[in-house]
């Protein structure tokens, strides 16, 4: 295993409270590819998706993209269920 390989824990995989991530330190300092302080707006609902800002304004975590992967989970597991494999 190698750091590359394991990656980073970022922010907005942090669903449960992304507030106190890394400490409320630059996390930048640990891995470059994660990123800076969470702000206060960022923790804000947006009124469009119902979403908290942070959520809804990084890449992957779009709602779109959220229902997506829900959809996908949902498949796998049906096709595990069922006894066969989906890619």
């Amino acid at each position: 295993m190698t750091d590359e390989r394991l990656g980073v824990y970022r922010p907005e995989e942090h669903i449960d409270n992304p507030k106190d991530y890394a400490d409320n330190k630059d996390a930048r300092q640990y891995d470059p590819r994660l990123r800076g302080l969470i702000q206060p707006i960022e923790l804000e609902i947006d009124p469009q998706t119902g979403m908290v800002s942070l959520f809804s304004t990084c890449p992957g975590t779009e709602p779109a993209e959220i229902l997506r992967a829900f959809a996908r989970a949902n498949q796998m597991a049906s096709a595990l269920l069922m006894g066969t494999r989906t890619k």
